[in-house]
């Protein structure tokens, strides 16, 4: 559960246990725009592996951000299996448009918000155990005993977990874990170039259906 609470005139969000202060927008707040790609091979080898049709522009929706807005970095935070060629596409796109900075998951460490697993599922056990019998959910106890029996070696990991089935979960607690970095995203990705951004910068987290006039 995430939850503000306020200290002095510096606002918090606290996950997992841990608070984190809200930062201030302004003109120069960086945006970001996600794309994790579960099928690269869908597009050509060459070619940036982001739809860009009449119907669904959104390629072009993110280039005319980045257009409109010359004075703030335009993140675009991807994953995915990609070709090489798509890389070098993504390269040329940064190339082109000097704002735009392609974040690639991989070079982001998320760790400092895993848990493992086994602790979750053992602690929603527990709830359920120390409820009286007429109020526990056996089926639910069930489940979760089962599903920690599956928990394989060396994957007891909840942020490893969200790999294995890349549909919108995977993209959904990504995008939340890449808001709680903000602006350091761009800082750890060396994707600042000459833009100031402190160590505490915010940022604006936008889809890539939306379009910026």
């Amino acid at each position: 559960m995430v939850k503000t609470v306020t200290n002095r005139d510096i606002q918090f969000t606290s996950f997992n246990g841990k608070d984190y202060p809200l930062c201030f927008l302004d003109e120069k707040t960086p945006l970001l725009f996600q794309w994790f790609e579960r099928n690269p091979a869908r597009f050509g080898k060459n070619d940036i592996p982001i739809i860009n049709t009449e119907k669904n522009p959104y390629l072009n929706n993110i280039i005319k951000a980045a257009t409109i807005e010359k004075g703030r970095l335009i993140g675009i935070f991807v994953d995915g299996d990609f070709f090489p060629g798509q890389k070098d596409a993504f390269s040329k796109l940064e190339y082109d448009y000097e704002n735009i900075k392609v974040i690639y998951r991989n070079d982001i460490d998320f760790s400092m918000y895993d848990k493992r697993l086994s602790e979750i599922y053992m602690e929603n056990i527990s709830k359920q155990e120390s409820m009286p019998e007429e109020k526990r959910d056996c089926h639910l106890l069930q489940l979760l005993k089962k599903e920690l029996s599956d928990i394989q070696e060396g994957n007891d990991s909840l942020i490893k977990s969200y790999l294995l089935d890349k549909g919108h979960v995977w993209f959904d607690f990504y995008r939340n874990m890449a808001m709680l970095k903000a602006g350091q995203l761009f800082l750890e990705a060396d994707k600042v170039g000459g833009y100031d951004l402190s160590t505490n910068s915010g940022c604006i987290y936008l889809d890539a259906d939306m379009i910026i006039t």
